[in-house]
């Protein structure tokens, strides 16, 4: 009976000794596990994407924009800041840009789309706003922004800071007040079509979210073919481009451009694309394909014609060009908490490294490839032990 006692009581007591010495170590170790909670999430993942402000330019009385736009921001977790547009007839001729529609006639609501984009420039001038997302009403973008950003963060800055100084390369990189690098004035990464000087620098970053050549979308010119890569997104010295669904402006990007603006003719993107290539002091950063394009949507810039630019008038909400899972066409979905596997996607197929070759496959035969490859590594840690 003592025996079993004391058996007892030996037991009870190397449990206890076990049980203090976890409980010592967790409170004497506690550094590993609490600065991986603590530790900075890249600001790009935050919000605003990184900028200050994200600001969306709507029209007051365009509420069938409003709705779709704030559903698809709310389903992947940015704060977007709607500023009302105004419509031609708003402008008092006085208040026009000195050249004008000089020299062409142009298209109903173009004056008004330039007009609120310079007033948001003012704002951030006035409000020294850092940086700004600036976007259209009918702007739309992939449910993984936050990822495809984080890639475009890492080539703006290898673009706007080359050549690193000695201390940068030293120290790997000094601290930038906006993880996009500070040398830019513009980051285009919603548009039509984004072109670049040729044989200037090109950072590439692997992007599974990235269109195939069959789901690549412009109407403006964009890189050479000879310099894009499967799977791959673009970070580059501007040029040019079409359209102004999105972009990125500094807070210096903004003081320059009132003051360039001051005697514009010409539509935004056309002007802001001169200037980027003209003017030696601008740093202007293209993104290709782009992150943001425009969804189809009735649009009230309209030709002289009479006829809408673009979009229709039907109800149906739809998605933009080259993106994969519309954060549109999706906002229902997630909001409901509903993942991945239930997202609608607007074409079948993803990049995987087949044969070592990065290709564009079906998601049935990226899941079987994905399975193998689980299954050789399992089968060689088995050999292996």
């Amino acid at each position: 009976m003592h025996a079993h006692v004391r058996k007892l009581i030996i037991f009870l007591c190397i449990v206890l000794i076990i049980t203090s010495w976890s409980s010592f170590l967790r409170q004497s170790l506690p550094s590993l596990h609490h600065e991986e909670s603590l530790a900075p999430e890249n600001p790009i993942r935050n919000r605003t994407l990184g900028y200050q402000e994200v600001f969306a330019l709507v029209l007051p009385d365009r509420l069938d924009r409003v709705q779709p736009l704030l559903k698809a921001a709310n389903a992947t977790n940015l704060t977007v800041t709607v500023l009302d547009a105004v419509r031609d007839r708003q402008i008092p001729q006085d208040a026009w840009p000195k050249s004008w529609a000089k020299n062409r006639e142009p298209k109903v609501g173009e004056l008004g789309c330039l007009t609120s984009h310079v007033r948001t420039w003012k704002k951030i001038v006035h409000e020294k706003i850092s940086t700004a997302l600036i976007m259209e009403s009918d702007s739309d973008w992939d449910m993984r922004i936050k990822d495809i950003m984080t890639g475009v963060g890492d080539g703006a800055r290898a673009i706007v800071d080359w050549p690193f100084n000695r201390t940068q390369e030293l120290t790997g990189r000094l601290p930038d007040s906006s993880p996009y690098g500070d040398k830019w004035d513009i980051i285009w990464m919603g548009h039509c079509g984004c072109y670049n000087f040729g044989d200037g620098r090109i950072y590439r970053v692997n992007d599974t979210s990235a269109p195939d050549s069959d789901h690549e979308w412009t109407f403006g010119s964009g890189p050479k073919d000879s310099q894009k890569r499967p799977g791959t997104r673009m970070i580059y010295r501007l040029r040019g481009a079409v359209c102004s669904t999105a972009y990125a402006i500094s807070y210096k990007g903004a003081v320059k451009l009132i003051e360039l603006f001051k005697d514009n003719g010409e539509n935004i993107d056309i002007a802001l694309g001169w200037f980027c290539d003209h003017k030696i002091d601008m740093s202007c950063v293209g993104v290709w394909p782009q992150v943001i394009t425009a969804a189809a949507s009735h649009s009230n810039i309209k030709h002289p014609d009479g006829e809408h630019a673009q979009g229709g008038n039907d109800d149906k909400i739809h998605p933009g060009p080259a993106i994969q899972y519309s954060a549109r066409v999706n906002a229902e979905k997630a909001m409901k908490g509903l993942g991945k596997e239930h997202w609608k996607a607007e074409w079948d197929g993803t990049w995987v490294m087949k044969n070592e070759t990065w290709s564009q496959v079906s998601f049935k035969e990226a899941k079987i490839l994905e399975e193998v490859e689980t299954w050789d590594k399992m089968n060689e840690t088995l050999v292996v032990r």
